[in-house]
Parts: structure tokens; C-alpha cells; sequence
């Protein structure tokens, strides 16, 4: 089970998500996935990255949840074996509960919120080392539970998206001038130009 996350000034922060599919990684978390829900609601865990934030004020079955908050039954925790230590950061949480998921299911609640300060581990949120790992975690979970074709395909469409979106964000930055949508721009450059800077599991 995994609690509410916020961040310093009260705003949510996404703690609860679906496990990647094509379609979600294309989607992304906000405005694409957004559109899609309000249409065709019933089929959530295929076109999300997570479920949208007015559906998470009861408990809610999901497929994962962020370590910053998340209570395992120490049972089951040891029956696969905890967390998987080739992973630095990023992902783990995503791998563990897929682990899981043979032994019971995986919850969020929304009883009780932690502060959580995104990033702060691995320095901002534009940092492009957190940005390596964000991407060596991803592809490490893809290697481990997809056929080569399967890591392939979601390698190719998360690079695929993030182009598009820095060419949609610059776009809309230069349009607007507002440095929000110049931030998700640089996001997906600096994401895109640091994809392969690391391959996890690390040298022993």
C-alpha cells in the first residue's frame, strides 16, 4: 500500500501509477493521457501513466506505488527476494511491485499524505544525471521483463514521444513565453541527450 505524496507548497504529486504500456508511454502523465480519459474512462490503466488525480480520493487498487511512501508485508517482501539491488534509483518500486503482484495486490490510499521533495536525492529536477538514471532504471525494468522486441518497442516509443514533446513544448514556450512549458522542453532535451549516459546494473 502506498500513501498520497505532495510536494512542498501542498500541490499533489502523482504516487499511484499503471504499469507502462505502449499507448501510456506515447500518452505521458498530462495533457494527451488527460484528453484520452475524459472520453473513454473505463480504459485507464491502458492509456495512463497513472490514474488522474480526482479519481484518488478513496482507496484505489493500482499496479504500483512510489517507495518515497509504500508498506510491504514483510512476507511477501522476502518471498521475492526485496528490491532488486542492480537498480540505483528509478523503477525499483515499478519492479518490486510487478514482483508482487503474484502474491497480492497493490493499493493507494489517500488516509494519509507525505511531503515529498521530488528530485532532491539526485539534485533538480532538470539534473541530468537523475535524468540518466530516471532512463537506465526504465530500460533495466524493460530488459528484465520483456522479450528483447517488447524492451525495443517501449525504447522506441519513449524516445519517440519525448521528441515529439520537446518539438510540441518549445513550441508552445516560444508562442506563450511562459517558463513552465520552456522547463517541460528542456526536460525532454536534457532527458533525450542523457537517454544512454548509463547502463544499469552498474560494474561490480
Amino acid at each position: 500500500v502506498g500513501s498520497g505524496l505532495h510536494y512542498p507548497d501542498g500541490s499533489h504529486q502523482a504516487s499511484a501509477s499503471f504499469f507502462p504500456t505502449l499507448f501510456s508511454v506515447v500518452a505521458g502523465r498530462e495533457v494527451i493521457s488527460g484528453a484520452l480519459y475524459r472520453l473513454w474512462p473505463a480504459a485507464a490503466r491502458r492509456i495512463m501513466a497513472s490514474p488522474p488525480e480526482e479519481s484518488l480520493n478513496a482507496p484505489l487498487r493500482v499496479d504500483w506505488c512510489v517507495a518515497a511512501s509504500l508498506m510491504v508485508r514483510a512476507a511477501a517482501y522476502r518471498a521475492v527476494g526485496g528490491f532488486d539491488e542492480d537498480y540505483f534509483m528509478y523503477a525499483e518500486e515499478m519492479d518490486l511491485c510487478l514482483r508482487l503482484s503474484g502474491l497480492g495486490q497493490v493499493w493507494f490510499t489517500p488516509e494519509t499524505s507525505v511531503l515529498h521533495l521530488e528530485g532532491a536525492s539526485g539534485g533538480s529536477e532538470l539534473n541530468a544525471m537523475r535524468l540518466a538514471r530516471i532512463a537506465a532504471g526504465h530500460r533495466l525494468y524493460f530488459a528484465r521483463h520483456y522479450s528483447r522486441f517488447g524492451a525495443a518497442a517501449f525504447l522506441f516509443a519513449w524516445r519517440l514521444s519525448a521528441c515529439i514533446k520537446y518539438v510540441v513544448w518549445r513550441t508552445v514556450a516560444f508562442a506563450t513565453r511562459d517558463p513552465r512549458h520552456r522547463k517541460k522542453a528542456e526536460w525532454h532535451r536534457l532527458f533525450l541527450s542523457n537517454f544512454s549516459r548509463l547502463t544499469y546494473p552498474l560494474p561490480k
